[in-house]
């Protein structure tokens, strides 16, 4: 029993392993995969940061391991205040930031967390499309 019950935590283990090794896998279209700090704002991929730092990037960006063979395609944006409700934007055509989305980010104030999420990049030919991990920020 032991025995077994050993092998099922290695085995479950080296599953962890793998689900959270990143690695230059393939995948098709519609089996994006997650990679951490794929994605950035300016060069930040969380933490504190000014409104006006954000504003002034104006867009998702790409690390340099993937920005010369990946676009950003879609993404979603979260003001969450204290005590009111969060507000959700997307964009589905890039990384850029609508006007919605500056005129939110110029809304925020000290303390208020913004979230990017759901951020979809695909290779040039769009035959791999990848599944990036989410940013969150804190506004000075």
């Amino acid at each position: 029993m032991k025995k077994t019950l050993n092998a099922l935590k290695n085995f479950a283990f080296a599953i962890l392993l793998v689900m959270t090794t990143d690695t230059s896998v393939v995948v098709a279209q519609n089996n994006p995969v997650k990679l951490s700090s794929a994605a950035q704002v300016g060069n930040k991929h969380s933490g504190n940061i000014d409104k006006n730092e954000l504003i002034e990037a104006g867009k998702l960006t790409l690390n340099e391991q993937y920005n010369t063979t990946y676009a950003i395609r879609s993404f979603r944006i979260t003001l969450v205040r204290f005590q009111q409700q969060p507000v959700e934007l997307s964009n589905e055509s890039g990384g850029e930031f609508t006007p919605e989305m500056i005129e939110l980010i110029k809304s925020a104030e000290s303390g208020n967390k913004i979230y990017f999420e759901y951020i979809k990049c695909s290779n040039l030919d769009n035959s791999t499309m990848l599944s990036l991990s989410a940013l969150s920020f804190i506004i000075n």
